[in-house]
Order: C-alpha cells, then structure tokens, then sequence
C-alpha cells in the first residue's frame, strides 16, 4: 500500500494494467477494497477509463454502486471523468444512474458539471433524471449553463 493508501489492485485499475489485475485478483487481492477515501479499484478503472480493467472487476464481482466516502459511485466517476464507454458498460451493467452523492450531485450532473456531452447524453437517453436537484437546488442544466 502507498500513503493514499490503495492497494496494488487499485493502481493496477488506475494505470489499465490488465495482467497485473488479472493476477492480483487470481491471488486473491481484494476487490472491493477501500482506499482512504473510500474508492475501490472499480472507481479507479472508471475515473481513469480503462474499459478493459472495468470489464475484469465486474466479471469478478465488483460492486458496482459501491460508494466512496462522499457518495460517488463508479458511474459518479466515469461520467466525471468523460469516458463514455465505461460509463456505458457501468450502465449496461446496472449501474444506479440516479445514485447521489452526499451533496446531491447525480451522475448527470457530474458530466454536465464537466462539460462532458457524449456521456451526459448517453445517461438522458438511459433515463437519467434531468430534473434532480443537488442540496443547493441546483440542476445539471445550471451546472453545464
């Protein structure tokens, strides 16, 4: 572990290094652990978009709402992040597209905070609750505005 503290199974999913996850997993790494902030290395494959990474924890047995110390999901972080084919697996999966943070802030809301339209489309055209409000009242419309 490093001061983060993350595992070697998260820096595997931050840096894609799929035979490294393959390996740690197949030695029995944790794959639902908790970095200090509270994400897994699911989180990390989805902020950092290495599809490949995210493909392997699901197939594993990831949570895929599992939540970070302030409510972000992998969804939450993909859509953040703007990588459209992880937050399209996370969805295809069964991500919770209107799982919120502690402050209210949706999926949606994160990709249009960010200017992030491919995903922020991809989540309308899922369902996406285009009206949900974060704890200042404020919508994704506000936020991409």
């Amino acid at each position: 572990m490093d001061q983060e503290p993350r595992t070697p199974l998260h820096w595997a999913a931050v840096k894609g290094h799929l035979p490294v996850a393959q390996l740690l997993l197949d030695r029995g790494a944790g794959i639902n652990s908790k970095a200090r902030f509270g994400s897994t290395p699911l989180h990390c494959a989805a902020y950092s978009g290495h599809l490949p990474v995210a493909q392997l924890l699901l197939d594993r047995g990831a949570a895929i709402n599992s939540k970070a110390r302030f409510g972000s999901t992998p969804l939450h972080c993909a859509a953040y992040s703007g990588h459209l084919p992880v937050a399209q697996l996370l969805l295809d999966r069964g991500a919770g597209i209107n799982s919120r943070t502690r402050n209210g802030y949706t999926p949606l809301y994160c990709a249009a905070e960010r200017g992030h339209l491919p995903v922020a489309q991809l989540l309308l055209d899922r369902g996406a609750d285009i009206n949900s409000r974060d704890l200042i009242e404020s919508t994704p419309l506000h936020c991409a505005a």
